[in-house]
């Protein structure tokens, strides 16, 4: 895993992604190290938060966000999962990897899959399901308003 420097030109949150920092897209990235996980969770370990992110589903209604406390929002989390399973399907327009898993007890499914590297290994897999058997880690982000309500990317 890189360890890389970045010029941000500040921060810029919002009401739904308290974390957002504008990139200075002039200056390039500069890798200055490698990590590993366990470096990591030494300096952030996984969320043990009730939900992902607020409720067990996939989505989060938009009003939902408007009553929370800003120390209460967050929009980025780092999970383990339990299991995990890959999807793998094609239509004619288009193909999907997603992503289903427990967490806390609940289970999350067919959430989508924003890792291009690890969703091209498993565009080489017929459609079906697939169990993830390794422990994994997950950073799941909130993302863009999607009509009414959110979607955990």
């Amino acid at each position: 895993m890189d360890i890389v420097r970045i010029k941000c030109k500040g921060i810029k949150p919002n009401y739904y992604q308290p974390e957002n920092y504008i990139l200075d897209n002039s200056v390039s990235w500069q890798k200055i190290g490698r990590t590993n996980i366990q470096e990591l969770l030494n300096i952030h370990c996984a969320e043990n938060k009730q939900f992902v992110f607020f409720n067990s589903d996939k989505y989060i209604d938009s009003e939902f966000i408007k009553t929370l406390n800003d120390e209460e929002k967050y929009s980025l989390t780092l999970i383990s999962p339990e299991d995990v399973c890959i999807h793998v399907k094609r239509w004619p327009e288009r193909q999907q990897i997603t992503m289903s898993f427990i967490y806390n007890g609940y289970r999350y499914n067919f959430m989508p899959i924003t890792d291009t590297e690890f969703e091209n290994i498993y565009l080489k897999y017929q459609d079906g399901n697939y169990n993830y058997q390794d422990n994994c880690l997950l950073v799941i982000s909130l993302g863009d308003i999607y009509e009414k309500d959110y979607e955990a990317l």
